[in-house]
């Protein structure tokens, strides 16, 4: 996850249902995005350096970041 980090790259595992892996995946931010019957897609996604709410109220503010 750290080089998917550096990258801004998604991770992505299919992981059977009944894994006990399928927690550990969840606790380290994994989200299902697709269910595949006895699988789960799941992907971790890096969070963003930068908020939209943060872009959105420097530009509101005159280019000072609250």
């Amino acid at each position: 996850m750290e080089a998917a980090t550096e990258r801004g790259k998604a991770v992505r595992a299919h992981v059977e249902k009944t894994n006990p892996a399928h927690r550990l995946y969840a606790q380290l931010g994994y989200q299902v995005i697709e269910d595949k019957q006895i699988y789960d897609l799941m992907e971790w996604s890096p969070e963003p350096l930068v908020s939209l709410a943060t872009v959105e109220g420097c530009v509101s503010s005159g280019g000072v970041a609250d």
